[in-house]
C-alpha cells in the first residue's frame, strides 16, 4: 500500500501514510515528533494499537483476484520499546 498510497484511505479520508497509529509508548517516549505526550491525547487519537483500522483501496480492478493486499506500517521508536 505504501507505493500505493494514492489509492488508500482510511475510513475518514484521511490518505495512507498521512495518519498515525498510536500505541503506549508515544506516551512513554518523551518525543514531541509523535504529538502524543499524555493519555489525554492517547484518548483522543483516532487510531491505537490493537484497534481494528479501516483501510478503503480504490483503483483496484474489478474482477480481478487479489488473494493477498499487505499493509505496511513501521515503528516510531528504532528499539519499540519508547525510546
Amino acid at each position: 500500500i505504501k507505493g500505493k498510497a494514492a489509492d488508500c484511505a482510511d475510513s475518514a479520508s484521511r490518505q495512507c501514510g498521512t495518519f498515525w497509529i498510536y500505541d503506549l509508548d508515544d506516551v512513554e517516549d518523551a518525543s514531541n515528533n509523535d504529538d502524543v505526550n499524555s493519555i489525554a491525547q492517547y484518548d483522543a487519537a483516532t487510531w491505537k494499537f490493537n484497534q481494528d483500522v479501516d483501510i478503503i483501496l480504490s483503483g483496484l480492478t474489478e474482477e480481478t483476484g487479489y488473494p493477498n493486499i499487505y499493509c505496511y506500517a513501521e515503528d516510531d521508536e528504532t528499539d519499540g520499546e519508547g525510546s
